[in-house]
């Protein structure tokens, strides 16, 4: 399910914690810095060792944000590791879970690159905020955004406090064999395949509702909830 790990300025994150993300999320990494001086540095494709180590010695008074990956959507390799800039190169976009319908991942385009490419015209909205948190919360995702011209972070979605960091889940980054059982059981709660209407469906742990997207003949493609 990946893993995002946001540590914040004045904290430090263990190498073991670090260690945890990358074994359970082994398709490739990513991070982000924000220094002090408002400067946003980049970089993605990187094995286990790079990101540890870019994660341990950056600067302790910058924001330092990691994502692992384990690949589904786009296939693997490094073009798929986060983060997925936006066409304009402004804004730089981390994801964490599944996104469905609009933004639906192909065989060779992943969901949060199609997310990235709408991202200069999403983050121009006057209501960009409500409309990406609605993203996320309806795909239970979590979203790391950073604009490069003003150095600003967005969390999108329901992150969680952990040894300094913000993280995108509670799982990615415990003991390997214990992060596979708590994955496991999350996603046959969160998602399950219903034969009577031939369709995943996702459960909406708040309401208490599951939802699924019906593509009809035509294309026209339904949410419902039962």
């Amino acid at each position: 399910m990946c893993i995002i790990i946001a540590t914040q300025p004045g904290f430090k994150v263990s190498r073991q914690t670090l260690k945890n993300a990358v074994s359970n999320n082994p398709d490739g990494n990513g991070i982000i810095v924000i220094d002090r001086g408002g400067h946003v540095h980049a970089a993605k494709g990187l094995t286990a060792k790079q990101a540890i180590k870019a994660m341990t010695t950056a600067a302790t008074d910058s924001l330092r944000v990691m994502h692992a990956r384990i690949a589904t959507s786009g296939g693997g390799g490094d073009r798929m590791t986060h983060p997925f800039s936006s066409p304009s190169g402004r804004y730089l976009l981390m994801h964490n879970g599944v996104l469905h319908g609009k933004y639906e991942g192909k065989a060779r385009r992943s969901d949060t690159a199609l997310l990235a490419d709408a991202l200069d015209g999403l983050m121009t909205r006057s209501d960009y905020r409500s409309r990406l948190e609605d993203i996320a919360v309806y795909n239970s995702s979590r979203l790391f955004i950073v604009d490069t011209q003003t150095a600003t972070p967005y969390y999108f979605g329901a992150w969680h406090w952990d040894e300094g960091a913000l993280v995108s889940n509670t799982y990615g980054a415990r003991a390997p064999q214990l992060a596979r059982q708590v994955s496991a059981n999350y996603w046959d709660s969160l998602y399950r395949y219903d034969a009577a209407i031939d369709a995943w469906t996702t459960m909406d742990p708040a309401a208490g509702t599951r939802t699924a997207t019906l593509t009809h003949t035509s294309g026209r493609k339904e949410l419902i909830a039962f």
